[in-house]
């Protein structure tokens, strides 16, 4: 893993270890994916020339790594679980290691399978504002009854099939901790009960939490799924 602060001239210069000032800039490349946390106080011009500065780098990787930016307080996922590693630094004798990751991958069978979740999924958090009054119309009824449940392996197979399809569906990270605390809540309260302040307020919690994106949707995918198939309620 290697640690750079972004000069205002777009200059890496290696660190040994990240103070997260607000003034600052950081590029944290881990070879799979390039993280920039930016700062409260940087400006608008130093914060565009970063992430130029970030795809430059990129590209002469033929493009092979993701690039992520983390803004100060509101960093998420995996570069979260690093941070209090990053301050303290690298040392020769050994480095800091992103934990391990849920990792998405196509079904084998995936011919058998339509080109994407059939979640339905709008564009951005405002759409699904507007619809979830049309949403509470509705109640999501038992499809199998327990006497036909699937087989544990199964459910995992059918779980790992639609948040492999919701993923390819490029949502932004934010977009997705919407998703997911919707969801809960209303399965855990009822449709009725669940106002946007109160989706609001758990989709804050998921973002502040130590979650990849893929792990994301695969949670989105398990309560879809276990609704689906009678093991969950929605009242």
């Amino acid at each position: 893993m290697n640690l750079y602060s972004i000069s205002d001239k777009g200059e890496l210069i290696k660190l040994n270890k990240i103070e997260f000032s607000s003034n600052e800039v950081y590029f944290v490349d881990d070879g799979n994916t390039i993280f920039l946390w930016i700062g409260l106080r940087v400006p608008l011009n130093k914060k565009d020339l970063s992430v130029k500065v970030a795809r430059n780098q990129n590209k002469d990787r033929d493009g092979s790594a993701k690039i992520l930016l983390m803004d100060e307080n509101r960093e998420y996922g995996t570069f979260l679980s690093m941070m209090e590693d990053l301050k303290v630094g690298l040392r020769p004798d050994e480095t800091i290691e992103r934990r391990p990751e849920l990792i998405l991958k196509p079904p084998s069978n995936l011919e058998n399978f339509n080109e994407k979740s059939d979640i339905e999924m709008e564009d951005n958090v405002g759409k699904w504002l507007k619809q979830l009054k049309e949403y509470r119309n509705f109640r999501i009824e038992k499809r199998i009854s327990e006497s036909k449940k699937v087989t544990d392996e199964e459910l995992k197979e059918m779980i790992d099939v639609e948040a492999y399809f919701l993923a390819q569906n490029q949502l932004s990270y934010n977009e997705l901790c919407w998703f997911l605390a919707e969801k809960h809540l209303i399965i855990q309260k009822g449709d009725q009960n669940v106002s946007e302040d109160d989706i609001k307020k758990k989709a804050e919690e998921v973002f502040r939490s130590s979650v990849s994106y893929d792990e994301l949707c695969w949670l989105i995918a398990e309560l879809k799924v276990l609704t689906d198939q009678g093991y969950l309620d929605v009242e």
